[in-house]
């Protein structure tokens, strides 16, 4: 028979799991110890899912993120805007770290070179250079567009 020191419950929830262990100490207490290592060998596990879910994640979340390319040339300033994933299939895309790089100024014979694709209409942003406004100035329409006659 047993005495009322001698018998034990325990109750336990883990990621919705209720667990409760009653009876002798001894029985409950191997269980108890069973049970913890089973839940950390299962903690484990799903902690190193969840990791690899992140990991996955974060590098989807790189592969869209922007990438600026500045082309620089002495008439006009253009931007173009593209993206981690894209960049990587461009001729420089296998030696750079899209972690730190994220922004690129080049020249035009260097941008025709390395990213050809950015200008099928990807311009984002462009500017004239003080040198492109001097040239169209010194255009016949100096760089308005013809006005009709005031009636």
């Amino acid at each position: 028979m047993m005495g009322a020191d001698e018998s034990i419950r325990f109750e336990f929830s883990f990621h919705g799991i209720n667990i409760e262990l009653s009876g002798e100490s001894k029985f409950v207490d191997t269980l108890y110890r069973e049970l913890m290592r089973d839940i950390e060998a299962a903690r484990q596990t799903l902690d190193k899912e969840e990791e690899q879910a992140e990991v996955k994640a974060s590098a989807a979340s790189i592969e869209h993120t922007p990438v600026w390319v500045h082309r620089c040339s002495e008439m006009m300033r253009k931007v173009y805007m593209s993206n981690v994933s894209e960049m990587k299939r461009s001729p420089v895309g296998k030696t750079l770290d899209y972690q730190a790089v994220r922004t690129f100024y080049t020249d035009d014979k260097a941008f025709r070179a390395f990213f050809p694709k950015l200008a099928d209409n990807r311009t984002m942003w462009a500017e004239l250079t003080d040198e492109g406004q001097r040239t169209i100035r010194k255009l016949p329409h100096g760089g308005r567009s013809k006005q009709p006659p005031a009636s």
